[in-house]
């Protein structure tokens, strides 16, 4: 009987010490493929925050205009009401690398779509923006982005709705 007691015992300290290296090896395992996966380089350009510099009228209405940010920050929707020549519109758009490396600034990609399906040629609307491509950020780097809306002089004075559509296109430096 005290022989099936100290086998019996002996199976159990052999299990209790098995289970416990099982657990500091997947604990070491863990930590490693974490560390792995933290140290993975990677860039991301995103629009961090939109925001109104000047609104000047024109008339007697003053401008409107709505931003948002969509698509996993990577574009930035601005709905405008623009009602008599001379109406402005500035915005601030401030571009942030949140990855662990330097990203460059490729392209910005632009879209104009106006509630009357009329073209932004056929229009008195000038929309310019400060050129940012080619800057290259570093981690944490926030650069501002300028965009001007105007509705320029015009001997046809009608209220121009519009929605102006900015994407950021990024990629990794080349070495």
């Amino acid at each position: 009987m005290k022989k099936m007691l100290k086998l019996r015992n002996s199976i159990i300290a052999i299990l209790c010490f098995t289970v416990i290296c099982m657990a500091v090896g997947f604990s070491l395992l863990s930590a490693k493929l974490q560390e792995s996966t933290i140290n993975k380089p990677f860039f991301d350009l995103s629009f961090e925050r939109v925001y109104e510099e000047t609104a000047v009228k024109g008339g007697v209405v003053a401008p409107v205009c709505t931003s948002s940010i969509s698509r996993n920050l990577k574009e930035v929707s601005m709905k405008c009401s623009l009602n008599t020549p001379h109406d402005e519109l500035s915005y601030f758009v401030i571009v942030k690398n949140t990855g662990n490396i330097d990203a460059s600034v490729t392209a910005l990609s632009e879209n104009v779509s106006f509630v009357e399906n009329v073209g932004i040629d056929n229009t008195p609307i000038k929309i310019t923006h400060s050129d940012i491509e080619g800057n290259i950020l570093k981690p944490n780097e926030e650069v501002t982005l300028k965009v001007y809306i105007k509705y320029e002089n015009s001997p046809v004075q009608k209220k121009y709705d519009f929605t102006y559509n900015l994407a950021l296109i990024g990629a990794s430096p080349k070495e």
